[in-house]
């Protein structure tokens, strides 16, 4: 919670970690141990409690090995940018130093650096072997997607939004206004009209993209694009449908987000006055997004900076990679992909960044780098 006084978060962080440790040594063995399985409580004596909640998916073993609380805190790592390095050094010291047990940890300061570095990496595979499985999973019935057959139609949505009324709309799409229209690899026109969702509360804006051409699976590779990136904790615009008739694709996706607020990273970034230090700021930001594009395997040889999108908020850069269907995945990227995508950025904004700022994003982008 951003609005906790800096004393405050360290209290909770410190609980935190003796709570994770205390599960541990009692042999719960969670296989969804993540942030929203726990609970935070204020006490009146200004104090914090933490609770472990959801035994739905939890298993109670006589002693938990090593590898599986590994396992277990790599899960938990998956915190995104809110949590600091030294955030995790702080939940780690607790962790270590609360065992009522003989579990050995490292103790010195750069031995717990080397352990985060570990859980990243980690972390990270965690991610990918879920977002693979999600790859897989939204186009096959289940419990969050289910599979549509009718009106003319065949395709996949989620189960939480209302298939009817967006075919309502599909069927009315010359009519919808039109925010976009282009050529996509030369072989399909893409076309996008926005509506507004008012059988939810807040209402929803959407964008329904209409493709049309040669290419008939680019739609499905999309939605499922879509949904295997927001997996793996990108940010990406929510695709809740696909379905595509005798002649075109339609890819409908919906945001809570304002969608007029996010512009082109370069844009955003020439209208920052020289000198001013968000522009240090932006680009460690933006460097640090890429570097996780890349430690995902997202991004290759037809990618265009233009296809990330930047909104400003409260002070605070956020990116977004737009367009789902732009971009081939790969198991993991070389080293030198990675090199000839930073090269990239570099020709990209060459005309209004400078040396130093240059510096700033690769420093920001290798921070984070991991093969």
């Amino acid at each position: 919670d951003t609005g906790l006084k800096p004393k405050e978060r360290h209290i909770v962080l410190q609980e935190f970690g003796k709570v994770a440790r205390l599960s541990h040594c009692k042999g719960i063995f969670q296989t969804d141990f993540a942030l929203n399985n726990f609970l935070v409580q204020k006490l009146d004596d200004g104090g914090f409690k933490v609770y472990l909640i959801d035994y739905e998916r939890t298993v109670i073993r006589n002693n938990l090995a090593a590898g599986d609380r590994f396992w277990a805190l790599a899960k938990l790592n998956r915190v995104g940018a809110d949590f600091t390095i030294s955030d995790k050094m702080r939940f780690l010291l607790s962790y270590i130093n609360s065992g009522l047990d003989e579990q050995i940890y490292p103790r010195t300061r750069d031995d717990i650096k080397s352990l985060i570095r570990k859980l990243d990496r980690e972390s990270i595979e965690n991610l990918k072997n879920g977002a693979k499985k999600m790859w897989k999973s939204c186009v096959k019935g289940g419990r969050r997607f289910k599979e549509y057959n009718g009106k003319g139609f065949k395709g996949h949505f989620m189960e939480i939004c209302n298939h009817g009324l967006l075919i309502d709309y599909i069927n009315k799409f010359d009519n919808l206004k039109k925010v976009g229209e282009f050529e996509f690899d030369n072989s399909q026109k893409i076309i996008s009209a926005s509506v507004k969702i008012t059988d939810k509360s807040p209402d929803f804006e959407a964008l329904i993209y209409k493709f049309s051409g040669r290419n008939n699976s680019l739609p499905i590779r999309s939605w499922q694009n879509s949904n295997m990136l927001l997996k793996a904790r990108i940010n990406v615009p929510e695709s809740v449908a696909v379905f595509n008739d005798n002649a075109n694709g339609y890819l409908v996706t919906l945001s809570l987000m304002d969608y007029h607020s996010w512009s082109d990273i370069k844009e955003m970034f020439q209208n920052i006055k020289t000198g001013d230090r968000s522009r240090i700021a932006f680009l460690r930001k933006l460097g640090l997004f890429i570097c996780r594009l890349h430690n995902f395997g997202v991004f290759a040889s037809n990618i265009s900076f233009g296809d990330i999108l930047a909104s400003s908020k409260n002070g605070k850069y956020e990116f977004c990679f737009g367009h789902t269907y732009n971009f081939l995945f790969k198991l993991c990227l070389t080293q030198a992909e990675r090199l000839s995508d930073v090269k990239k950025f570099a020709v990209y904004f060459r005309s209004i960044i400078n040396d130093i700022e240059l510096r700033d994003f690769e420093e920001a982008y290798f921070k984070k780098y991991t093969l």
